[in-house]
């Protein structure tokens, strides 16, 4: 069985353990939305940026690609660990370090695998005198 992946989640003021949660199998569907997932990260759309950064407490600020892409991360790590936790839970009670952690752990994991078959086939010499 492969090495579990683990991530802790704190009480936010006391900073004391909550829970712990441990995963051992990255399940096709998990490789498949990671993948998906790295890809969109490796190219995030283009996004012009605006002048202004201060927002009041009465308009909604629209949500960045930046935003967008943490709140898929969390998900998709909340995801993993079968949504024991929910990503507002691991996005407040988490270490950031754990969750780029699992991140790198699906990813790498993913990464190992051999996609299609490594043993070349024999081959196949002309015969003399053709």
């Amino acid at each position: 069985m492969p090495t579990p992946i683990k991530i802790t989640l704190y009480n936010p003021k006391t900073q004391e353990i909550i829970a712990e949660y441990s995963q051992s199998i990255i399940t096709f569907e998990m490789l498949v939305k990671a993948s998906q997932l790295k890809e969109l990260l490796d190219n995030p759309p283009e996004q012009e940026r605006k002048w202004w950064w201060i927002w009041h407490p009465w308009m909604k600020r629209p949500e960045s690609e930046e935003q967008k892409q943490v709140a898929a991360l969390t998900e998709l790590v909340a995801e993993f660990f079968g949504h024991q936790f929910t990503a507002e839970q691991l996005r407040v009670g988490s270490d950031v370090s754990e969750v780029v952690a699992v991140l790198r752990a699906i990813i790498a994991r993913a990464g190992s695998i051999n996609m299609g078959n490594p043993t070349q086939p024999p081959r196949l010499r002309p015969k003399k005198g053709r």
